[in-house]
């Protein structure tokens, strides 16, 4: 409180105001001392409204504005990475509920991917499907790939640098790797997106050619051939759609096992390499 206490003078037809000593708060109080107080509780913190969950419908609108072909500048990013987990997340709730079921075996299968070395997308790919049939025993994984990417080389599947500069595994021989362990191959080229779903909801794992850009949110990939492996598939109980693949990748940047991808978004990126995929018996 102030020293000083207002006056208000009339004239001219104005109100004029002016600050004269109040004869009362002149001499400031002397401090009081108070009891120390009890430390006030601790404010509960606000209630957080958990993040909502996208539907199946958005799940799809979503999945192909983030497509390449959308025009959208996706890179991965921490947004990209939010919104796949919470529409991991929404998946996963629709499985417990029993509104969906899985084809393959797509959490068994991830132990089966490592980080390739070089630009042998293809050869690791093939190494998972070689050790799920049994054709390569269990061992130290950069070993076989190493021997396979050599065997590959000597017999002319595999040409140029390692790092898959200036070649990489030739289009001609996909599948023949596979064949030369001992696996009869399926291979497919050009196909249809009923082949593809049919095969792996019959629960094979299958290698497909995709274009990268659409999987890793990166335009600076689009155009590029990369190889992954798709070990299952979650499928709606309700409508029959198919609503995401379980992927593994070996790509080191984006090194993932059972991944889910929206079925929009795989089956975009897969029709821009060619729709090529290789399955074997």
């Amino acid at each position: 409180m102030s020293g000083f206490a207002p006056t208000f003078e009339s004239g001219g037809g104005f109100m004029r105001m002016t600050l004269r000593p109040n004869r009362f708060m002149t001499q400031r109080p002397a401090p009081v001392s108070l009891p120390d107080a009890a430390p006030l509780p601790a404010r509960a913190p606000a209630a957080q409204t958990p993040p909502r969950r996208p539907s199946a419908d958005m799940i799809e609108l979503e999945a192909a504005r983030m497509s390449p072909d959308a025009g959208q500048a996706w890179r991965w990013s921490a947004r990209a990475m939010r919104y796949e987990q919470a529409w991991a997340d929404s998946i996963h709730d629709l499985h417990i509920r029993g509104r969906s079921r899985t084809a393959g075996h797509p959490l068994e299968r991830a132990a089966l991917v490592h980080a390739q070395t070089g630009g042998t997308c293809t050869i690791v790919s093939y190494q998972e499907m070689l050790l799920e049939h049994g054709a390569l025993p269990p061992g130290d994984p950069q070993r076989q790939e190493d021997e396979l990417f050599e065997e590959s080389v000597r017999k002319g599947y595999f040409n140029g640098a390692r790092d898959g500069a200036n070649g990489g595994y030739q289009v001609r021989n996909l599948g023949d790797l596979l064949e030369n362990h001992g696996l009869k191959v399926i291979r497919h080229g050009g196909d249809t997106d009923e082949a593809l779903i049919n095969a792996v909801s019959q629960g094979r794992m299958v290698a497909a050619e995709v274009d990268p850009a659409y999987v890793w949110y990166n335009r600076s990939d689009a155009g590029r051939r990369h190889t992954i492996v798709i070990t299952g598939l979650e499928r709606s109980r309700e409508t029959g759609k198919i609503l995401a693949f379980y992927i593994n990748d070996s790509a080191p940047a984006y090194y993932a096992g059972a991944r889910l991808v929206p079925a929009s978004l795989l089956l975009a990126a897969w029709r821009a390499s060619g729709s090529y995929f290789v399955e074997a018996q």
